[in-house]
């Protein structure tokens, strides 16, 4: 494990305290936690935006209908509600997309 320092100013570390307590964290914890999920908003806009740039290059749409029917999703999907029923941390502190189940 690598250990990294950092310097913030008084009014600055009040603040990430403030809100490492308000989550009941300590203030390394939050920190880890924030910067991975930036590490991780990075890489979902690059690939987005490598997915937009290839898009541009045959800027072809499908309707809902389409994908579903091409998927043989029709009878599966119709009539089906799916919701995310929870949101948790993987074991590298990253947003899991949670759980996912029908809905009563």
């Amino acid at each position: 494990m690598v250990e990294v320092t950092a310097t913030f100013s008084d009014k600055a570390f009040a603040l990430l305290k403030a809100s490492a307590d308000e989550k009941g964290l300590d203030v390394s914890e939050l920190l880890r936690r924030t910067m991975l999920d930036w590490l991780e908003d990075e890489e979902d806009i690059r690939d987005a935006e490598a997915a937009y740039a290839e898009y541009l290059k045959n800027p072809v749409t499908y309707s809902l209908e389409e994908i579903k029917t091409e998927l043989g999703l029709d009878e599966i999907v119709q009539g089906e509600n799916i919701a995310c029923c929870s949101q948790k941390f993987d074991e590298d502190g990253r947003h899991d997309s949670g759980a996912y189940s029908k809905l009563a």
